[in-house]
């Protein structure tokens, strides 16, 4: 997914052309989604058992927004729990084992009462495209 967006209020007739400043330029954010799509099964004893499916969207796993062109680029990696674990496993029953894994290595069971939240959000500065180490690390904040 790509989301462009523009300041139509921008302009140069306020005597910063001299300057340097490319205020009229489009931010552009790219979107990914990473994990796969989770559908949970309803297992509400509202519905009736035969009409139970895997109906409720739990979302993806991981959400990585890119903002900027060119040579700097700054990546925002969001990682969710979705509530998966004890998950229905197949059609004539069983439960799922889920954990989240985050950036250390660590895991989470993905319980039900943590549907979207964030486990893991940072931030990171690429300062290079051809340099797939030259990314650092700015923040990192857990939840």
């Amino acid at each position: 997914t790509k989301v462009t967006e523009r300041d139509l209020t921008a302009t140069t007739d306020y005597g910063v052309a001299g300057l340097g400043l490319d205020i009229v330029a489009d931010q552009v954010t790219n979107y990914t989604y990473s994990g796969g799509g989770a559908w949970r099964y309803n297992d509400s004893p509202i519905i009736k058992a035969k009409y139970r499916t895997w109906e409720q969207w739990r979302g993806y796993g991981k959400v990585t927004a890119t903002t900027g062109s060119g040579t700097v680029k700054e990546v925002e990696e969001t990682l969710f729990f979705r509530g998966m674990n004890g998950d229905r496993a197949t059609a004539s029953g069983g439960t799922k084992t889920v954990a989240v894994t985050d950036s250390t290595g660590t895991t989470w069971p993905d319980d039900d009462w943590l549907t979207g939240m964030v486990r893991e959000s940072r931030t990171l500065t690429v300062l290079d495209d051809k340099d797939p180490f030259a990314a650092a690390w700015q923040r990192r904040e857990r939840t």
